[in-house]
């Protein structure tokens, strides 16, 4: 299937990792606020690496939501955990909330309606097969200017803050349709605006919006060309499900001393 506009192949750029460019909805996401709370820092080592390393007691934080999710989750950890004693604490007092990066699945449901792929990353122009090119931060506006749909699926960091403003948008390709599913604070909401009334963009979905939540009277309400939810997208019928897969998983690598999933990167704060 291809999806085609007026004979065109649309092209999408997803925006999965963009660094230093410039300027929960708090001025830290919630990873970074838990790193300087609990004054977290890299290891210099993987978790096995140490001699002896042997775990026989791991406490283990549960996330009410999941819990509920399934009445086997506690025995689907322990099966993980193996001959390891499992704690499990149901205060629900230490959970810090979940950052999803989404980013390469729209690409590769862009991908699947028959979309060029474009993206951008902070670190190499290395990205899965169904995306044509990855470029790097420097490219934004460039890329921007060839892309039909630009989707934000960034997190939020002194670096990503403000990346969507006036330069963006006066770079970007006329008609284009703007998504942000990342945070609300990665784009300036007046230039957002400005941008749209103007006719530069054709529309926006936004699922995030700065302030959040978006007071009665902001004109992004009764512009015909934006569609807003409520800070959503991260959720689907099988969320919850799909979280307990990943916290069995690495309970499992945890104890055998392999390398976890989505691990959080302390100096990047996601």
């Amino acid at each position: 299937m291809t999806l085609c506009s007026a004979g065109r192949l649309l092209t999408i750029l997803t925006m999965i990792f963009v660094p230093s460019l410039a300027h929960s909805e708090s001025a830290s996401p919630a990873a970074q606020t838990l790193i300087e709370e609990l004054y977290l820092t890299e290891s210099t080592k993987p978790i096995a690496e140490p001699a002896g390393w042997n775990p026989t007691r791991v406490v283990v934080m549960l996330i009410p939501a999941l819990v509920s999710t399934s009445d086997n989750f506690e025995t689907e950890l322990q099966k993980a955990a193996g001959d390891v004693e499992l704690v499990f604490d149901r205060t629900g007092s230490f959970v810090p909330a979940p950052e999803l990066l989404i980013g390469t699945e729209i690409a590769w449901r862009a991908h699947g309606l028959g979309m060029r792929v474009i993206a951008i990353r902070r670190s190499s122009h290395e990205g899965p097969d169904y995306v044509d090119y990855v470029g790097l931060t420097d490219e934004l506006h460039s890329m921007a200017a060839t892309a039909d749909v630009v989707a934000n699926a960034l997190p939020l960091t002194p670096e990503t803050t403000g990346v969507f403003d006036k330069a963006f948008f006066d770079a970007v390709k006329p008609g284009a349709i703007f998504l942000s599913v990342g945070r609300g604070k990665n784009t300036i909401t007046g230039d957002l605006i400005a941008a749209l009334e103007s006719g530069k963009l054709f529309g926006a979905g936004l699922d995030v919006t700065d302030p959040e939540p978006l007071p009665a009277g902001n004109p992004l309400w009764h512009l015909p060309n934006v569609i807003i939810t409520p800070h959503v997208s991260a959720t689907g019928a099988d969320a919850n499900r799909r979280q307990t897969v990943i916290a069995v998983e690495n309970l499992r690598r945890y104890v055998a001393g392999e390398r976890l999933l989505n691990v959080v990167d302390m100096s990047r704060g996601y």
